[in-house]
Parts: structure tokens; C-alpha cells; sequence
């Protein structure tokens, strides 16, 4: 079954709209959504993706400033997404950068420094069949 997301980009500057949108097919949607308590170091969160044939679009945001490790709770042995507030990371086949995710992920490790609980939302299309 094959799944499609849509990705809409817009900047605005006073009267001027320049906008586009671009959707991506793939095999496998993944989702996930969690909060995390505040004042936290390494919380762990059970998390899977087979990146397959490899990621063709996600989009990751936090209402908070945290830090995402991914398989292990350590800087430079992992994939890090450092997430600023309500900023999101969306990364797409067309993108002009490398994705930050380069490995299947088992396990996520995440640090909130804030006082408050951090809500996570995670969207991931890959394409798991050549």
C-alpha cells in the first residue's frame, strides 16, 4: 500500500506569497507523538524505523528545545537533531542538504533541559520495497 505526504512551503513578505507544495509517495508511513517530561537526561522512548530503501520525506517539531539522539544516548555515536522550539526539521528526496538520519533507528534518546514537559511529533515515509 502506498502512502503520500504533502509538504507545503510559504514565505511572505508584506503582499508578496511565495508558496509551493510537494507530495512523496512511499511504502511505509511512521508517526509518533509523545511528551517528555521536563528536566530530563537520556529519556528513553522505544522507538522504530527501517529506513528500507531509504527516508523519502519526514518532518520532526518539539514545542520545546530538546536534543534527539538516536540508538544511543551519546553525541558523535548517533544520529543528534538538536530541535529548537516550534521549529521544525523537515527534510524531503529533493532537499538541498543531507538528511541527518542516517541509520535505522531502535531506540530514541532525548534531553530536555526545560522546566516543562516538551511534546515531540515525528512523520516518516520511506520507501521499504525497491
Amino acid at each position: 500500500m502506498a502512502f503520500t505526504h504533502t509538504i507545503g512551503r510559504s514565505y511572505l513578505a508584506g503582499t508578496r506569497d511565495i508558496s509551493a507544495t510537494t507530495s512523496y509517495s512511499g511504502d511505509v508511513s511512521t508517526s509518533l507523538s509523545i511528551s517528555i517530561p521536563g528536566v530530563q537526561d537520556g529519556y528513553e522512548v522505544p522507538f522504530s524505523l527501517a529506513r528500507g530503501n531509504g527516508i523519502v520525506s519526514m518532518a520532526i517539531v518539539s514545542d520545546q528545545d530538546i536534543d534527539v539522539f538516536t540508538n544511543a544516548d551519546s553525541p558523535g555515536q548517533t544520529d543528534t537533531l538538536n530541535l529548537l522550539a516550534n521549529i521544525p526539521y523537515i527534510w524531503h528526496t529533493d532537499w538541498y542538504k543531507a538528511i541527518l538520519i542516517t541509520a535505522d533507528i531502535t531506540t530514541l534518546f532525548i534531553d530536555n533541559a526545560g522546566a516543562s514537559a516538551a511534546t515531540l511529533q515525528m512523520e516518516f515515509l520511506t520507501d521499504a520495497i525497491a
